[in-house]
């Protein structure tokens, strides 16, 4: 039986990522996660809204890590994707502080990433079309 580790809706054009309480936010878990967000992207100007405040980090994710995910990320990305912006909605200061080491490491990730605590504001950035 497969785990229900993640689910994917679209909704004003926004691809939301939901990951039930307590999930463990692995690089392996990350890059199966935007794998299969690859297919929605196709040919589709959208934008993502990870909603990671229920998640736990595993004490092992590091820079090394995140840098990664990051060259990962990069490997399977399309350059005619209309991808362009990635929230990471976060409720725990340390998860704050992990999703902003990420940002910066992933500064050169052909979409953008901001953090946010308040999803209105993370959904009002991903459809600014100006930002």
């Amino acid at each position: 039986m497969e785990e229900n580790r993640f689910s994917i809706e679209f909704s004003e054009n926004i691809l939301k990522v939901h990951f039930p309480k307590n999930t463990l936010i692995t690089p392996e878990l990350i890059l199966e996660v935007y794998t299969k967000e690859l297919h929605f992207f196709q040919n589709k100007e959208m934008n993502d809204l990870w909603d990671l405040r229920t998640c736990e980090v595993p004490k092992n994710l590091n820079s090394s890590s995140m840098q990664n995910i990051v060259f990962e990320i990069k490997k399977i990305y399309s350059p005619d994707s209309k991808h362009l912006k990635t929230a990471l909605l976060i409720e725990t200061e340390l998860g704050l502080g992990m999703t902003r080491m990420f940002q910066i490491i992933g500064d050169d990730l052909p979409f953008k990433i901001e953090v946010f605590r308040v999803e209105a504001q993370a959904k009002s950035w991903l459809t600014d079309s100006g930002s």
